[in-house]
């Protein structure tokens, strides 16, 4: 196996993240409309890839962020209750707008580029509607900065009755930042979900999915080795292994790209792309 080679195999093992549940109903990458009347075999009917697709760069995978993780943010006298099993909404019966928000963190590692959040709903109100909407915070320092607020995808259940499930698509898919939340240029933030019941009657969710994917970190403006210069066709994953850690080259400035890979070479950058251990 040459370098080359193994330039492919290893770059998307360098960004690995907590495993989530694969996306094993989407066609072509994209997210199917789920309703009471598609059935899951339906959905599998309608892939065209099943198992597992949790690895590389370009397949959707899911996180499910269901009702129970979310937390009263802001009431106005609502209360929450659980409706029709796993759906969850304000039930004091009130019809105020924007009454009763509910709120969960988004918990993502930084890299990954999120395109997707879709909405689980039932909603019997002709005149309101639930809306989730994922923000990002940023802005707050020691200096007294206060907290500012990007919203990055919206979506809810309008135009529609009974049960559902409404894609919400990010105008340009984002790149998760967790390095800084006190970042004045909004570069770096946390993120959460917002869940709007625009009225306490009628309308409840039972969770929302998150669609990501993986990606190999821009290149940088210099080359870290001579003979892998910025021009050079695997430029970009030469960087993103030595910047993990998985390389460091042949010497301190040259990564030899097309060279022979010995089996202790290989195993170098197989455990240190995946931080294999064995139990103490």
């Amino acid at each position: 196996m040459s370098r080359k080679t193994l330039v492919f195999v290893l770059a998307a093992s360098s960004l690995l993240a907590p495993v989530c549940r694969a996306d094993t109903s989407a066609k072509q990458g994209y997210p199917i409309a789920r309703t009471s009347t598609i059935t899951e075999a339906e959905q599998r009917a309608s892939t065209t890839t099943l198992g597992p697709r949790e690895f590389g760069t370009l397949p959707w995978n899911i996180m499910q962020i269901p009702a129970a993780a979310f937390t009263p943010e802001f009431t106005l006298g609502a209360d929450f209750s659980w409706q029709s099993g796993e759906y969850f909404g304000p039930t004091d019966g009130t019809t105020a707008p924007n009454s009763s928000w509910l709120w969960a963190p988004l918990i993502l590692p930084t890299g990954i580029k999120v395109g997707f959040m879709n909405l689980y709903y039932k909603d019997t109100n002709a005149g309101a509607d639930v809306t989730a909407e994922l923000y990002k915070l940023y802005g707050e320092d020691i200096n007294g900065l206060g907290p500012a607020t990007t919203q990055l995808i919206a979506v809810n259940s309008s135009g529609s009755s009974g049960y559902g499930y409404a894609i919400g698509q990010a105008t340009n898919p984002f790149t998760i930042n967790n390095n800084s939340r006190w970042d004045p240029n909004g570069e770096g933030g946390k993120y959460v979900i917002e869940v709007d019941f625009q009225a306490t009657t009628g309308l409840s969710f039972s969770g929302v999915d998150i669609y990501w994917q993986r990606q190999i970190s821009p290149a940088p403006l210099t080359a870290t080795f001579t003979d892998v210069p910025t021009t050079h066709t695997f430029f970009q994953y030469v960087e993103a292994l030595k910047a993990a850690g998985i390389t460091t080259g042949t010497t301190p400035t040259t990564f030899s790209p097309d060279a022979v890979v010995t089996r202790g070479q290989m195993a170098a950058f197989l455990a240190r792309a995946l931080g294999l251990h064995w139990m103490d």
